[in-house]
Parts: structure tokens; C-alpha cells; sequence
């Protein structure tokens, strides 16, 4: 073969093979680009829904609203990812939303899809905020509800009595062991709320890929690896996780998978709680025996007495 030959071999092998890497790192730098944008469009999302996560009413009157942050929630993510409010297209960015956790003081509630069967045998299915799953440890002798903070609650089973305080002032012989020491405590406080709040997330995926099932979506969502220090930020704040998954990515068969998690940081601090007892309001801390509705949040004690409030003799705020 002549030079010329083999120059015009080599230019048919070589443009290829440069024309094909130069693709692959093109995709490559899409994808990157793509999921770095849309960690920004989710993470951004879920701050606009924990913002509303709480909301000040009449005066200093705090008042949950869990509807209002996941609406919000949803609204942020429609308008930045450009979907216009049709059905179709709401549906479709609930269809990518496996799961949404509500984090509060004591406890967290899930939002996730509910498949019913009607009387007809049709199957609906609906995006549900289900009952609030306490950050509850059991011992032989007690039951104890850990919060965001060193406050407990903890009922005796023996003697029915329920006690509400910071870990340092029910430190006695009576109590449980791990009051004792801060490092227990805090080790303990870290496993039950993580664990509370990682099993509600499991059971919103399932259920999400159960409707999945039923809707003839291949896709399979699954929990993603929460690393330590995101773990650590979920239970020392009230606020929100959500869970985002299967979105195409229009290379291949590449989808995003991603989670985000924000604190409603205002409202981290203890609160008091107002409500009502012979037509005189009074003020508690949360897990209080006497309140029985912990709608009213307040900042602090003043915002409180503001309202004419008068602090409960049970808690003693």
C-alpha cells in the first residue's frame, strides 16, 4: 500500500475513535452540569417548603402547617424546573417525589402515595401526610419520647407517671441509666431519631413503588445513602427532607437521583405552647401531661404572657 493509502486508513480509524470520545466527555460534562442543577433546583425547594413549615399568626402565635410547606414545596420545584401547572405535568413531578419527611420537635410525619381500592374495585391512589411516628425508645420499665433538644419525656410504666425535663434535672436512682452520662444520652437520642425517621422513609418508597407498580413504571425507587453529617443536621432542626428520583436525563438511559434536607432554623429553639383549661389560657412545654393541643406555638415565655397567658404549674416553663 502507498502512503496515501495508509494516511487515509488511519484518518478513517483515528476521526472516529476522537469523534466518539469527544461525545463521551460532552455527555459526560452534561450530566454533571444536569445533576449539579437540579441538587441546586431541589435543595432550593425544600428551603422555600420548610420556610412555610411554621408560620406566625396573631401576634406571636406560631401555628404548624405541614400542607402549606409541601404545596410550597411543590410550587418552587414546578416553576424553577419550567413545568407548567397541567395535570399531567403535576402528576408526573409527584411521580418523581417517592417521599417527603416532616421533622418536628418530638417527632416526624411522612407524606407519600396511598393506593386504595374503592367499592367498584377501582384502584386511586393519592399523596397522603400520614400520623406522626414519636421518637419513642422502650425500656422494661419506661417509655421514652426524645426531641430535637436535651428536653425528654418519659413515662414510667410502673407508676403512670410521665415527666418532662431536660436530661441534667431527672438525673436520680429512679430514672433510666443513660441520663447519666451526656455522651449516652446524646448517642442514644441520635440512634432512636434516626432510626424513626429512616424507617418511615423506607416505608414511603415502598409504597411509592407499589403505585409505581400499578401505574406500569419500571423504574425502581430505592433509599439513598444519608451521609453522618446530614443525619446530624435532620434531628437537630424542625424542618423537611425530600426525596427526588427517576427523572430523565435525555442521555441514554441516565435518570437523577438526589436528596435535599432544610431546617425551618427560626423555630430550633424549645417553643411553648398555648392552650386552654376553664376559660383561662395557659403556656407548656412540648410533652406537657396537661396540654392537649399543641397548635399555638410561641418563641418564648413572653410572647406567651403577650397573650395573657399564664405559665402551667405541672411544667413550670
Amino acid at each position: 500500500m502507498k502512503i496515501s493509502d495508509w494516511i487515509i486508513v488511519f484518518i478513517l480509524i483515528i476521526i472516529p475513535f476522537v469523534m466518539i470520545t469527544n461525545i463521551k466527555k460532552s455527555n459526560t460534562r452534561y450530566l454533571m452540569d444536569k445533576n449539579i442543577q437540579l441538587d441546586k433546583i431541589l435543595g432550593s425547594a425544600v428551603s422555600d417548603g420548610a420556610a412555610k413549615l411554621y408560620e406566625r399568626g396573631d401576634s406571636s402565635r406560631i401555628v404548624l402547617n405541614k400542607e402549606n410547606a409541601i404545596e410550597t414545596f411543590y410550587f418552587s420545584l414546578k416553576n424553577n424546573l419550567k413545568y407548567t401547572t397541567d395535570e399531567y405535568q403535576m402528576k408526573l413531578l409527584k411521580t418523581y417525589t417517592p417521599a417527603i419527611i416532616i421533622l418536628e420537635y418530638d417527632g416526624c410525619c411522612l407524606c407519600s402515595f396511598e393506593v386504595n381500592t374503592d367499592n367498584n374495585g377501582e384502584k386511586h391512589q393519592a399523596q397522603i401526610i400520614r400520623p406522626k411516628k414519636y421518637y419513642m425508645y422502650e425500656t422494661p420499665d419506661f417509655i421514652c419520647n426524645f426531641t430535637i433538644s436535651d428536653t425528654i419525656i418519659i413515662y414510667n410504666k410502673k407508676t403512670g407517671e410521665r415527666i418532662v425535663g431536660k436530661r441534667e434535672d431527672l438525673i436520680q436512682e429512679s430514672m433510666p441509666r443513660f441520663l447519666e452520662s451526656k455522651i449516652e444520652f446524646e448517642a442514644l437520642r441520635y440512634r432512636v431519631m434516626t432510626k424513626v425517621v429512616e424507617t418511615e422513609m423506607l416505608k414511603g418508597i415502598n409504597k411509592h413503588n407499589l403505585m409505581a407498580k400499578n401505574n406500569s413504571i419500571s423504574y425502581e425507587f430505592y433509599l439513598p445513602t444519608i451521609d453522618d453529617e446530614d443525619w446530624e443536621r435532620t434531628i437537630e432542626s424542625i424542618g423537611m427532607i425530600a426525596f427526588f428520583q427517576g427523572m430523565p436525563l435525555n442521555i441514554g438511559d441516565s435518570v437523577y437521583n438526589g436528596y435535599a434536607l432544610a431546617g425551618a432554623q427560626i423555630f430550633k429553639q424549645e417553643g411553648y405552647y398555648l392552650d386552654y383549661e376553664n376559660g383561662l389560657s395557659y403556656y407548656h412545654r412540648a410533652g406537657c401531661t396537661k396540654l392537649k393541643n399543641q397548635e399555638l406555638r410561641y418563641a418564648n415565655p413572653e410572647e406567651c404572657a403577650k397573650e395573657g397567658a399564664f405559665p402551667c404549674d405541672i411544667c413550670k416553663p
